[in-house]
């Protein structure tokens, strides 16, 4: 191997996780984008791993934690979005987990009431039809979407 390209690609990957959380495989696909052999690749990761340039639970958390308060997702479509991560399940679990229950609940709440609000269908069926879609779609758990509509009164 070429230590002087190897170092290039290293110092390369620094910059890129450096600015933000990346996933290993965020990493990976970059790499092998710039051309780096598979053993030039193996080798990068496990040292940027060391660094702790690149860490799992760490990526997990910082994507579950901006998933939820930006975009508003529910765990189900995090964990199907960090799914496309190839992270390891404990990560994955770890990462939900950081998500606070109450502000979870708040946000479906808030979200099952704005949705509501926003439906100009006279149908009640529909209407609430076309919410607990709205709500699926965000990722959040049937059972819960069920018991905010009953706390809610639709």
């Amino acid at each position: 191997m070429n230590e002087e390209r190897l170092l290039k690609l290293k110092r390369s990957a620094e910059r890129f996780t450096a600015y933000r959380e990346r996933s290993p495989k965020e990493v990976v696909d970059k790499l092998a984008k710039w051309d780096a052999k598979p053993e030039e690749i193996n080798q990068i990761i496990q040292e940027l791993t060391e660094e702790r340039f690149i860490d799992e639970q760490r990526f997990a958390r910082a994507f579950c934690h901006d998933k939820f308060l930006v975009n508003k997702w529910g765990k189900r479509r995090i964990a199907l979005e960090l799914g496309r991560h190839q992270l390891s399940k404990e990560a994955v679990a770890e990462g939900l987990n950081y998500i606070n229950a109450e502000e979870y609940e708040r946000t479906l709440r808030h979200l099952a009431e704005q949705k509501w609000q926003k439906t100009k269908e006279p149908d009640l069926f529909k209407r609430k039809q076309k919410t607990v879609a709205y709500l699926l779609q965000k990722g959040f758990e049937t059972d819960l979407i069920w018991e905010v509509m009953k706390e809610l009164g639709w």
